[in-house]
């Protein structure tokens, strides 16, 4: 009996202690650029992030993010992401985006030969809400096309049958901008 609580006891320490490693990773910075790395290799792309800092657990913030992909460049500077329970996530696969906020945002398309494909679906794995969506700056350009929008103020929702964006203002080179889209993820959109 002594010896089955032995057992007993070292299998709850053990577990505590994966627990516990479990919780410190998540509240590090490098984790949580490392599994964003991932995903990026994944997507096959290269993700490059500096001055990076927060965590999982509520959110991250970095001066400056590039994305690397077949298609183009993505360079965002000075970003600061919320969000709530990383636990909604996992038990629900819910993410609730209080507040993604972007100072420039810079979309580079690769120049092609052709008109590109559109991707057969659009779907995530989890629905995303963005409460509150702000760029300062937003500039298009492939090759020597180059355009741009300010002051982009948004929200967003995306779930298992739709992406609804709701922009509140936006300004661009001939006027302002109020905008409600709902498109479907499975194509065609």
């Amino acid at each position: 009996m002594r010896r089955i609580a032995i057992y007993l006891a070292a299998v709850c320490m053990l577990a505590a202690l994966i627990a516990g490693g479990g919780a410190w990773l998540m509240t590090r910075t490098g984790t949580t650029v490392w599994l964003l790395t991932q995903a990026a290799d994944y997507a096959g792309a290269r993700l490059k992030m500096d001055g990076a800092s927060g965590s999982l657990l509520n959110g991250i913030a970095a001066d400056r993010i590039e994305i690397t992909h077949p298609g183009g460049r993505i360079v965002v500077r000075r970003l600061v992401a919320r969000w709530e329970s990383i636990v909604g996530l996992l038990m629900d696969r819910q993410l609730v985006v209080p507040e993604l906020v972007i100072d420039e945002l810079e979309i580079e398309q690769a120049s092609t030969a052709g008109p590109s494909q559109a991707p057969a679906s659009l779907k995530l794995p989890m629905s995303l809400r963005i409460d509150r969506i702000a760029v300062g700056s937003i500039v298009f350009q492939q090759g020597a096309a180059r355009t741009g929008l300010k002051a982009l103020a948004a929200r967003a929702a995306i779930d298992a049958s739709a992406i609804e964006l709701w922009v509140d203002a936006m300004q661009t080179s001939v006027g302002s901008i109020v905008a409600r889209a709902r498109i479907g993820v499975d194509a065609p959109f």
